[in-house]
């Protein structure tokens, strides 16, 4: 008997998303919006300029807001596990390999996260991070790829992964080659860049974030958070919840 395999081809045929209505109706629950008991909200205060380093930060007017209670820069913020040296010395780390924020007063581009303002309401902390003022020792900074080829910095990196041969392409029959010039796309997702996080005890979290790898998150939040012994280990319950189907192309690998 023969089995004949019925394919259904989508082209030209409506589809229905199983999240789509609740997404275009507002009914969609975005990381932003677990409303749990005794919140804290955390804003960000952004570089000025490209490149350069941060001279000194004003924070007086902001940490005298009533309700702020207190003001980060990498002057004050705790020690992360993996920032200094590798927390996994099989993970090997290399210069440029991931941004430390908080780390050191080098400005690398602009809109830098500088400082972070935590306060009892969202409010309270978007008004004192507009009151934050941080002079620069300003640099040049270069945005024309062409015109600076020859100073293009070789990044390190881990051992190469290679399979196959090597530039077999040169070898090919017939080769074509030809330079192309896109105008720049930039994406606009829905939600915005947040993640709530939930201390339930000595050794467990909850973090409800926007990301298309949360498995991969947890990891990264193993890596980065302290246990109370003063020896950093991994976290032993951390769950990573997201309640809506999210795609690419959408800011949502990295931990906002």
């Amino acid at each position: 008997m023969e089995t004949k395999r019925i394919v259904e081809e989508p082209i030209g045929k409506p589809t229905s998303r199983v999240d789509g209505r609740l997404k275009v109706t507002g009914g969609a629950k975005y990381a932003a919006e677990y409303d749990l008991p005794d919140l804290t909200y955390g804003v960000l205060v952004t570089s000025t300029i490209a490149n350069g380093r941060i001279r000194s930060f004003e924070t007086k007017a902001a940490e005298n807001v009533p309700g702020v209670l207190a003001v980060m820069t990498y002057k004050n913020a705790p020690t992360v596990p993996g920032y200094q040296k590798e927390v996994d010395p099989a993970q090997k780390r290399v210069a440029g390999q991931e941004l430390r924020l908080f780390f050191d007063d080098k400005i690398h581009f602009s809109n830098q996260p500088v400082a972070l303002v935590i306060a009892d309401t969202f409010e309270k902390a978007t008004y004192a991070a507009s009151l934050i003022d941080v002079a620069y020792d300003q640099q040049t900074h270069h945005t024309e790829l062409e015109a600076n080829l020859s100073k293009a910095y070789r990044p390190e990196k881990p051992d190469d992964y290679s399979r196959g041969t090597a530039d077999a392409y040169k070898q090919a029959s017939v080769r074509v080659e030809q330079e192309y010039h896109i105008p720049i796309h930039v994406h606009n997702p829905m939600e915005p860049h947040a993640a709530t996080a939930v201390w339930e005890g000595d050794d467990r979290v909850t973090v409800y974030n926007k990301t298309q790898g949360y498995r991969w998150l947890r990891r990264i939040f193993s890596n980065c958070l302290p246990c109370r012994r003063k020896t950093y280990v991994f976290i032993r319950r951390l769950w990573v919840g997201r309640s809506v189907v999210r795609r690419g192309y959408g800011r949502r690998k990295w931990l906002r």
